[in-house]
């Protein structure tokens, strides 16, 4: 996994060579990527990376000596320029060394970063407001680590023990929360958190916490939003010559090629779509792509792509040590391709913070009345659990210490009024910072990620727009307005059905309520009819997936694994596997999370 890393030794128990190496080959993990590394104030401290983005001239060092820094991803500094050898002494490491929380507040970009200062022989570690990338780190008595791979934390303390909460979290939600993780003893970096950390004390801050207070300027403050927008997409291709944009059928990547064209820059990005070959995705991105005339690469999953997916589960488990469920490791060939024909990748992945169109939905299942963990928590609970796979004592577990994690995080975030904003800044907080960042880690090993979208003016403008504004497009349809109208005349995707793009906030479900006719009248009954009638076309098909591969799914599933089948019913899942077999009223696609964690734990 491309990543950095580092240790602040406080005793003599750990060879300082042997760390570093050790760090330095799980980040590497035969990929061969640029790398290199420090050891300094004679192996007291040392500090590296292994990226392929980056030159063998980091860790940048200052001239006296006295300062060393390592960056994962990219920063923007206050004046647009992007943070390289030339520009880091003077216009980033003392202007933050000056004032750390204000400066952080005006950069922009996705990044993590540590630096060392020799003069007090301490550590800082920094994550940007979104926690775009996954850290870790652990402190004890004889040493202080830091690995954006945790399992290299566990190859150098000799020490790997499931945290009874942590796990119960991954399992009762897919992921542990405020940066608690599944092993004893090791935390992951929060988004806007900064970890100070000398050989006596430790201490962690927040440089940037979300207000969400609404205020009458809505224009004025979607004005802003789209600026910040252009500005933030407009450096980008400003510094790089070779950059990529997601194409698809939906809202955020449509948003992004409208600034693009704005920019009159459209030359300079290679638009990119991936799915199955009759795929909304495909057919509208390939129509806005003729439209626009743009060089646009497609990547077909078609069968003989399909059948080789197996291939992919346990490199992309183990470079997303099993937080990202294996139905997204098709991404692994798409950035693999994407490396082709660009360097730099602009993610529209926006919604959490525009359009909530995942949390919307949560939130519509609310009630104020009733409590907000129990509710929330039965929207976003793992789907082992709806399985009831889990012997019952974890499956209790899960269940109660997820709720208390749940309990725990609101409470942290209660000066936020509207339950919308509380459920948006989870997403943000939570699902984006401690689980997807790990896709933000493995992605770094092809192609350079960048989120124009995720960036402090824009956020904190959006915090003033009432909910409302919010749930029904109102920015993205504000944008496209104002920057490439020709763009309204195209049907959007909703999960793989036809919108239209003029009403799609009321006429969207139509479809919707088509396809669950269909389904509970003809699909478990015959599924060649239903699917001529089906108006679906998804860009993935993840039940197809398994199904294709099910003897695959099986062995994974039922080979011998101690401590999985300690935690799983194995009666249970023998007899689920045999009714799902050639029955396909059976959803395979439920398995996703489960095989997952069958790998992680065979691998790790």
């Amino acid at each position: 996994m491309a990543g950095i890393f580092g240790f602040l030794k406080k005793t003599n128990t750990f060879d300082s060579l042997d760390i570093i190496k050790s760090l330095l080959e799980h980040a590497d993990q035969n990929f061969r990527h640029s790398s290199n590394y420090e050891i300094i104030d004679d192996g007291t401290a040392g500090l590296g990376y292994s990226i392929p983005s980056l030159s063998s001239a980091y860790p940048l060092k200052s001239k006296d000596g006295n300062y060393f820094f390592q960056l994962f991803g990219e920063i923007y500094l206050p004046d647009g320029s992007l943070l390289s050898i030339d520009n880091f002494e003077k216009y980033f490491l003392y202007p933050f060394l000056k004032d750390e929380n204000g400066f952080l507040q005006k950069l922009d970009g996705a990044f993590v970063f540590s630096l060392y200062n020799k003069i007090d022989n301490s550590f800082i570690l920094c994550n940007d407001p979104f926690g775009n990338f996954a850290l870790h780190y652990s402190d004890n008595k004889n040493i202080f680590i830091f690995s954006s791979q945790i399992h290299a934390i566990t190859s150098i303390l000799k020490t790997k023990q499931f945290d009874a909460q942590g796990l119960s979290e991954y399992l009762g939600l897919g992921f542990s929360l405020s940066g608690n993780t599944y092993y004893t003893g090791i935390k992951r970096l929060q988004p806007a958190e900064i970890i100070k950390v000398s050989k006596r004390n430790i201490s962690s801050e927040k440089y940037y916490v979300p207000q969400y207070k609404y205020d009458a300027t809505v224009k004025e403050n979607t004005e802003l939003i789209k600026n910040a927008f252009i500005s933030s997409i407009e450096k980008r291709l400003n510094n790089y010559n070779s950059v990529g944009a997601a194409l698809t059928g939906g809202y955020d990547s449509r948003v992004t090629w409208a600034v693009i064209n704005h920019l009159n820059k459209k030359n300079l990005v290679k638009a990119f779509t991936h799915g199955l070959k009759e795929s909304r995705d495909i057919t509208i991105a390939n129509k806005i792509a003729n439209k626009l005339k743009l060089d646009h690469e497609i990547n077909i999953f078609d069968d003989r792509f399909v059948e080789s997916l197996p291939g992919l589960w346990e490199p992309f488990v183990r470079l997303t040590e099993g937080l990202i469920p294996v139905t997204n490791a098709h991404d692994i060939k798409s950035w693999e391709l994407g490396k082709q024909n660009y360097r730099l990748l602009l993610d529209s992945h926006g919604g959490a913070l525009y359009r909530r169109q995942f949390m919307k939905v949560a939130e519509r299942r609310i009630k104020n009345s009733d409590s907000l963990t129990d509710q929330f928590f039965e929207y976003v609970k793992s789907p082992l659990l709806n399985l009831n796979l889990l012997k019952d004592d974890y499956k209790h577990e899960a269940i109660t210490n997820s709720k208390t994690a749940l309990k725990k995080y609101f409470d942290s975030i209660d000066h936020i009024e509207n339950t919308g904003d509380k459920i948006d800044l989870f997403y943000i907080h939570q699902l984006s910072a401690n689980r997807y960042s790990l896709a933000g880690n493995a992605q770094m090993n092809w192609v350079m990620l960048a989120h124009p979208f995720l960036n402090l003016d824009s956020f904190t403008a959006v915090q003033k727009i009432p909910l409302r504004y919010r749930k029904n497009q109102y920015i993205y349809r504000y944008i496209v307005n104002t920057t490439f109208k020709k763009l309204k005349s195209f049907y959007l995707e909703n999960m793989g059905l036809p919108a239209p793009y003029f009403g799609f906030t009321y006429f969207r479900y139509f479809p919707m309520v088509y396809e669950l006719i269909l389904q509970r009248t003809i699909a478990k009954k015959n599924n060649s009819i239903y699917k001529k009638l089906s108006l679906r076309k998804s860009a993935t098909d993840y039940d197809l997936f398994f199904r294709i591969n099910f003897k695959q799914v099986e062995e994974i599933l039922l080979r011998e694994n101690d401590l999985f089948f300690d935690i799983i019913d194995k009666n249970n899942l023998e007899q689920f596997l045999k009714n799902a077999e050639n029955n396909y009223a059976y959803k395979l696609s439920a398995l996703s999370n489960l095989i997952t964690f069958k790998l992680f734990l065979d691998i790790f």
